[in-house]
């Protein structure tokens, strides 16, 4: 595992940690932008030329997911990109693609296959943004093909537009939404003249413009409501950067952040609340090796930087501090050693298993456990999809293929335990 090395402090603003992040290997070069995990266990990535990448280990390794029913649009030789994921469960996810492609599209089965939900004959032509309190039950954000900013109400009954009002002349897109209650959102924009920001009131019914002084060079790429006062947007400006935006009434007004500054003058294009409360925002900087993560203290106003090798894209979390992040060429990190990663189980299982042999060939069998007290068992494969259901103990191996492979173990009680398997 590589371990990356920490820049000394660069601000009287600003401090270094003395913590490290680990890189972990993702088997492409392609860009990644996008990461999201629904739970501890399962993770996706969205990639450039169609690329979604599958974790069912919590992010220790990562598959290449076959999918079917997105069409890309190719370009210059290679297809659309992946822009955006949010998963609702495991299962249940929305995806947006462009630059070319029209539409927003869901899964019901993990990423295997794909619904189109938001035709372009919906008016919204190009699409960013996702925000989803559940499934059936969220929001939209781009722009249609020749004015500006658009966002999208999605219900049981489809899609259809909110009101936006008070929006000052802009042809930007809306890049991401995000909500801190079921009334209070925030939405941002960028990707063409200028960025804008939205707030809403009323739970996404209605958008208000609210006016800024910064000009048509900024574009901004996230945004983040920490509290019912506090909130954060990550931009890049075409001239000069200082930092994140902030506010702390609720929206109403935004000015520079110079804690986030530092000599970096960094382009953020990704910011993250993990579940513990701490925010962490990232992107790139002129300054070699190119990439950077800022985390703020939990009881304190000071922020910790990290200098990492590539430009950070998309950061997510999961088990409220153990926060990921990809970024050009493959890259993907974690704040935490990845071999200190474990799969997860219910609490307290009373009981355990062992596969034998593990790695297996032709066969393997679970010991150590009463085949009375065992109501199934479970095999999934790494994209998620179910190999077996049964309650055999002595399981013939031979169709599957070599890979590491979730054996899941049900008890009459209703408690699991799951372990890896690995097939050579």
């Amino acid at each position: 595992m590589k371990k990356i090395i920490v820049l000394l402090s660069l601000s009287f603003f600003s401090t270094s940690y003395a913590q490290d992040w680990f890189e972990v290997a993702s088997g492409t070069s392609n860009d990644l932008n996008v990461i999201d995990f629904p739970s501890n266990l399962v993770g996706y990535i969205g990639g450039t030329d169609s690329l979604l990448l599958k974790t069912i280990d919590g992010g220790k390794t990562w598959e290449k997911i076959a999918y079917s029913g997105v069409t890309f649009v190719e370009s210059g030789g290679y297809d659309d990109d992946i822009i955006n994921l949010k998963f609702i469960n495991n299962e249940i996810g929305y995806m947006t693609v462009g630059p070319y492609s029209n539409g927003v599209f869901k899964t019901i089965d993990g990423g295997l296959n794909w619904i189109l939900v938001s035709p372009m004959e919906d008016d919204l032509c190009y699409n960013y943004g996702l925000y989803f309190f559940a499934e059936d039950d969220g929001f939209l954000g781009g722009s249609d093909c020749f004015t500006g900013e658009q966002i999208h109400r999605v219900d049981l009954s489809g899609t259809y537009p909110a009101s936006i009002i008070d929006l000052p002349l802009s042809v930007a897109t809306v890049a991401d939404i995000d909500f801190y209650d079921l009334n209070y959102g925030l939405a941002v924009g960028g990707y063409a003249s200028g960025g804008s920001i939205l707030k809403t009131e009323d739970g996404g019914s209605t958008w208000t413009g609210i006016p800024t002084e910064f000009g048509p060079s900024f574009i901004l790429n996230e945004v983040v409501i920490v509290n019912d006062t506090l909130a954060y947007i990550a931009y890049e400006n075409d001239d000069d950067t200082y930092g994140l935006l902030e506010s702390t009434d609720m929206g109403e007004s935004w000015h520079y952040h110079g804690e986030t500054t530092t000599f970096y003058y960094p382009k953020f294009r990704a910011i993250h609340k993990a579940g513990n409360g701490q925010v962490f925002t990232a992107g790139s900087t002129e300054i070699e090796p190119h990439g950077v993560i800022f985390g703020s203290m939990l009881t304190e106003v000071w922020w910790n930087y990290w200098s990492l090798d590539q430009p950070i894209e998309s950061i997510s979390s999961y088990n409220d501090s153990i926060v990921w992040a990809v970024g050009d060429s493959g890259y993907i990190v974690v704040n935490v050693n990845p071999e200190s990663l474990t799969i997860p189980s219910i609490e307290e299982a009373p009981f355990d298993f062992t596969i034998y042999p593990n790695p297996a060939r032709d066969y393997f069998q679970l010991t150590g456990i009463n085949q009375e007290d065992v109501s199934s068992i479970m095999i999934h494969n790494c994209l998620g999809a179910v190999l077996y259901e049964g309650n055999d103990f002595h399981i013939n191996s031979n169709d599957m293929s070599e890979g590491i492979y979730l054996v899941t173990v049900y008890l009459n009680s209703g408690q699991q335990l799951t372990k890896k398997l690995i097939k050579g």
